[in-house]
């Protein structure tokens, strides 16, 4: 199992998140999900993530703020965001993936 953690200020897009990977990804467990980038920080020293599902604006600041502690724990990071914008400096922040 690929422990996993997904961190956005949106609860439907949590929840959507969530539902996709248990019905598409049985081999991504999700051992959390954290509502803002200071819960994320706390998720991510807490459960230690292989894999780490970001949004890229929250209401507290930013996923690239948590990039760096992500990286730190080896974990892998896939951003989520309504904004396309946002895809060129996620994968310059070495992110895994885009959605």
């Amino acid at each position: 199992m690929l422990r996993s953690l997904i961190i956005d200020d949106e609860l439907r897009c949590r929840e959507t998140l969530a539902q996709m990977l248990q019905l598409y990804c049985p081999e991504v467990e999700l051992v959390a999900s954290a509502d803002s980038v200071e819960s994320g920080a706390k998720a991510l020293r807490d459960f230690r993530p292989e894999l780490v599902f970001l949004d890229v604006c929250m209401h507290d600041g930013t996923g690239f703020e948590l990039v760096t502690q992500a990286k730190e724990l080896n974990a892998k990071v896939v951003f989520a965001s309504g904004h396309e914008r946002y895809a060129v400096p996620a994968f310059r922040a070495h992110a895994l993936d885009f959605l």
